[in-house]
C-alpha cells in the first residue's frame, strides 16, 4: 500500500493494519475461511485473535503505513510512522477487534443463528 503521509489516516488504512496484524502468519487466511463457515464465542473468538496476533510484532518501510500489533489487550496500532505502543493510542483494542475480526471475515455469534431460528433460518 503507497501512502502519501499528506494524505488523512484513513478507515481503509486502519484496515490494511489490522488485516496485517491478523494474518502475519502463514495459513492466517485459510484459518480465517474456516473460522467464518460456524458461529464463534466471544471467548473462542479471543483465543483466535490471540494466536493470530502473537505475542508482539509490526512492520512497515518508507513507502507503506507502519504498524504494530500485541495480544495482551488484543491492540493494534497503526499510522504514518512506526506507532510507538507505549504512547500512541490503539487503532483497534478489546472488543473494537473482535468486531472488527467479525465484520472483516463474517464471523458469527452463537446468539445470532439462534435468533435467525426463530424466524425459521432466513
Amino acid at each position: 500500500m503507497a501512502i502519501d503521509t499528506d494524505q488523512p489516516f484513513t478507515p481503509e488504512h486502519a484496515e490494511y493494519c489490522f488485516r496485517r496484524a491478523v494474518c502475519s502468519m502463514a495459513g492466517a487466511k485459510e484459518r480465517w475461511t474456516e473460522r467464518a463457515e460456524r458461529p464463534m464465542t466471544d471467548a473462542e473468538l479471543t483465543e483466535a485473535l490471540r494466536y493470530e496476533i502473537g505475542e508482539f510484532g509490526g512492520g512497515g518501510g518508507p513507502d507503506t503505513v507502519d504498524y504494530a500489533y500485541q495480544k495482551s489487550g488484543l491492540k493494534i496500532w497503526g499510522g504514518w510512522k512506526w506507532p510507538n505502543p507505549h504512547t500512541t493510542k490503539p487503532l483497534f483494542q478489546g472488543t473494537a477487534t473482535m468486531a472488527e475480526a467479525r465484520r472483516l471475515f463474517g464471523i458469527r455469534k452463537p446468539s445470532d443463528d439462534r435468533q435467525l431460528s426463530l424466524f425459521g433460518g432466513m
